[in-house]
């Protein structure tokens, strides 16, 4: 009985290394360059590898790795990833129980397969991901999570203790380990352009298998989805005129007795110099007033000067004569 019973326990001691290598998953498509570190040592990923608890996938800049699982998730190894498969514990039924992927850097992409997924977490340097039922993608770099919503809900839960539910699709989340840093719907977006580059996976989706792509419409700009730079579309909106300038009060009526274009003195201004015997300006000898016209005068010509004989020579002028001048005869 002793005999058996050792016997027994070395076939199980014997099976343990077997059953902790038990296949979770395969990878369906790879491209250059990513690379698995665990059973069977470093490999480069390529398709139909076999992937196991605990190995961590590392890619480079271009890398890109689709691996199934066995309940049908199925997860994207994206640009500068590193990623480790902490948990996977499969019931008979090829369900899981229990799922933990720690990713530490760059993009990655999960997506839900048959198993209920409320003890699926993702872990990262800033804190969690709380797995409903969801496709999301994630990217990791300097100390910040970004988490972009497909499809589906997530619980953030930040390192500091704090949860916030996203259920939106293409809901935007940054996050560190003190809390949420921003929290916004690219649908609401003018221009997501500048998500572009935080999320790989969205721009890059031609490059993926059928099986792992997910919608991503207005998650992301135009120049993204069509390769065409966006073109703002024009609506007509009636915009009322603004008044105009008030129209400017007409001038005040010159002071009597003041000459419209001669301001500060009562002198008209002639066609010609100035009167050489008169104050005025004027062609000498000319020098008539309304006012002597009124009155009958008459100015007799004396050579080249004018005399008004009944004014002493005087001869005013309101800017309407010919001489339009004050002219002083002898």
């Amino acid at each position: 009985m002793r005999i058996l019973l050792l016997g027994l326990l070395a076939f199980l001691y014997a099976g343990l290394p077997a059953m902790a290598q038990s296949r979770i998953g395969e990878t369906i498509d790879a491209k250059t360059r990513v690379v698995k570190t665990g059973v069977g040592g470093q490999v480069v990923v390529e398709t139909t590898t076999a992937v196991y608890q605990d190995d961590r996938l590392r890619a480079n800049a271009t890398g890109l790795a689709q691996i199934r699982f066995l309940d049908d998730t199925k997860i994207v190894i994206g640009p500068n990833a590193n990623v480790k498969l902490d948990d996977f514990v499969f019931s008979a039924s090829r369900s899981t129980k229990d799922v933990s992927v720690s990713v530490t850097k760059g993009a990655f992409r999960w997506i839900s397969g048959r198993s209920g997924s409320s003890s699926h977490t993702i872990k990262t340097p800033a804190g969690s991901i709380g797995i409903r039922g969801t496709a999301f993608d994630v990217n990791v770099s300097g100390g910040q999570t970004n988490v972009l919503l497909l499809q589906g809900q997530v619980n953030i839960c930040p390192r500091n203790g704090t949860c916030e539910r996203v259920w939106k699709r293409c809901d935007f989340v940054r996050f560190n380990r003190r809390g949420i840093l921003e929290r916004s719907n690219l649908l609401q977006k003018p221009n997501a352009r500048r998500f572009d580059g935080v999320f790989p996976l969205i721009v890059g989706q031609g490059r993926l298998d059928r099986r792992f792509r997910r919608e991503t419409a207005g998650c992301k700009s135009s120049t993204a989805q069509n390769g065409l730079q966006q073109t703002p579309i024009s609506v007509a909106v009636a915009v009322p005129t603004p008044p105009g300038p008030p129209t400017p009060p007409d001038p005040p009526d010159s002071p009597k007795g003041k000459t419209p274009g001669n301001p500060g003195n009562e002198k008209g201004v002639g066609k010609a110099g100035p009167n050489p015997n008169g104050k005025g300006f004027g062609n000498p000898g000319r020098g008539r007033s309304d006012r002597d016209s009124d009155r009958g005068r008459v100015h007799v010509p004396m050579g080249p000067k004018s005399v008004n004989k009944s004014n002493s020579g005087k001869s005013s002028n309101s800017g309407k004569g010919n001489g339009g001048g004050k002219g002083n005869g002898n």
